[in-house]
This record gives structure tokens, sequence and C-alpha cells, in this order.
């Protein structure tokens, strides 16, 4: 039962990637300080019976609305009370560039606050890229903050590291992660297979019991190199491919959050179901 009316069937107006990026660019034009939540995102007193929170968690040089204009619309629509945030950023409507170790107490203390608002005791996360390595690192190391999500879906996450076509092991090296640092955020050496914050992730089982683990991940990324880093072969974690379910699919990292096929996965594991049909439709290549 829903109470309050706030979390029903209503449809909210989702944005393809292009679309996405014309609002972006327009409120950057505009002067606005950040992106603004999704619509159906956000919506104050939303609470629903039959389904806990969902907390969505964008990516690296993302923001709450470039990563969640399609899904989060979708999964609000869906009957669930969504929320979003903006985390790590550096400049305007530049997200996730901050250090993961400092990313993930933001990003704590964001959901901690919001459970606490909200008087739920339960979350369901989906995180995109960065966001679901910082997920499953807080789950992982912080026994508090797994305790309090039910369902952890991570999309296209670089949990075991990306070798970024093999660039990783040079930055090493060379000992130029400062350098990398300076050009695109103090996260990207941190997200390379080669860092701290990944061995440490990555040190023992990663999957918490207690908590249901979905990864979705798309043969064709070309941020998360080998598409395969996604993945946790660990038992109890369901790991899907996009091309698996529709084998035309050419939803590259960005792509893959605006992509009908995930979304259908994504609600599915909130559900703790495959879906019984998955859409196949065309995708942002990217």
């Amino acid at each position: 039962m829903l109470t309050a009316g706030q979390a029903g069937s209503e449809s909210f107006p989702t944005a393809t990637y292009a679309q996405s990026r014309a609002n972006q660019n327009a409120w950057e034009a505009a002067g606005l300080d950040s992106a603004p939540a999704p619509p159906g995102v956000n919506t104050g007193a939303c609470r629903s019976e039959r389904r806990v929170p969902v907390v969505l968690i964008h990516g690296w040089q993302s923001d709450q609305y470039a990563a969640w204009a399609y899904l989060g619309p979708l999964l609000a629509g869906s009957g669930r009370c969504v929320y979003s945030f903006t985390y790590g950023g550096r400049g305007k409507q530049a997200g996730g560039m901050a250090p993961l170790q400092a990313s993930a107490a933001e990003v704590r203390a964001r959901i901690e606050a919001l459970t606490a608002r909200l008087g739920v005791d339960k979350v369901d996360v989906v995180g995109h890229s960065e966001g679901g390595v910082l997920a499953q690192y807080l789950a992982r190391t912080e026994p508090g903050f797994a305790s309090h999500v039910r369902r952890l879906v991570a999309v296209s996450a670089p949990t075991h590291g990306t070798t970024a076509w093999g660039l990783a092991g040079l930055v090493r090296h060379q000992g130029v992660e400062a350098a990398v640092a300076s050009v695109c955020g103090a996260a990207c050496p941190d997200l390379l297979v080669t860092s701290r914050f990944v061995r440490r992730l990555t040190s023992g089982p990663i999957a918490v019991p207690g908590v249901g683990y979905t990864t979705i991940s798309t043969e064709r990324d070309e941020l998360v190199t080998p598409s395969a880093s996604s993945v946790i072969a660990e038992p109890g974690v369901r790991n899907l491919r996009l091309q698996d379910f529709c084998p035309a699919s050419v939803a590259g990292h960005n792509g893959i959050v605006f992509s009908a096929t995930t979304a259908d996965l994504v609600l599915g594991a909130l559900d703790d179901a495959l879906p019984r049909t998955v859409r196949c439709e065309a995708e942002f290549p990217f």
C-alpha cells in the first residue's frame, strides 16, 4: 500500500542521452551551479509500504541528472521512491571527480542523512560506474552501511579497476598519478586497476552476506577495460551482460544508463527476479 499518494504508477518524462546533454549545456550556459534531479526523483515526502527507497549514485565526471535522466523517471514511475544527489564535485556540474575515499565518505553521509530523514532501515542502491564502485566499497568496508542496504545494483562499475586501454601500468610505472589527476580529477587514478582503493575493495570477498548483488555490464564498454572488470565472480552475485539479453546492443559506458535493456534488468534486480521480457531497442553507442 502507498501512503500519501506519493509513489504510484505516475509516468515521468525520460530523456535520451542527446536530450540530457542538451539540457546540461543549456543549464551550464545559464549559469546553473548544479544540475537538478530528474523528473520523479527527490519528490519530498514520498512513501511506499511495498518497496524500500532507491538511491541512485552517479559516476565519474557526471551528476544526478546526467546519469539518471532516463532510469530515474522510469524507476519513479514503477512505484518506487527514488532519490539522488551529486557528490565529489569540482566546479559546476562535474561530480565524481574527488578522491574516491573522500567521495565514499560523502556518499555514506548523504545516504545516512536520507535514511534518517525518511525513517527507513533499508534502501536499494543503484550505482553507475564510479557510483557502483563506491557502493560496493562502502558495503565491503563499512558494516554499518551494509546493514542498511537491501539490494545493490552496479551498472558498468570498474569493480576490479580499469586498465584504461593498457595505460594503468604505465601510469603507475612512470609515477604520473598526480599529472593524471590534474587533468581528469583525483578519482581517475583511484579507478585504475593498480590503485590502492581498488586493491582494498578486492583484497577479499567483495559481496557482503545479507545484501543482494547484481552487476550489469556491456561488452562495448570503452572506459571499463576489460568489461569483465565489472563482474563479481562470487556465490550469490547475479552478473548480467546486456548482449546476453540483447545481442545487437551497442550501448557503451554512458549509453548503458540510457538503455531500455538496462532499465528492465535493473527493475528485475530490485525485485530479485529476471524480467520475463527484456526490451532491445536503439541505443547510444558510447
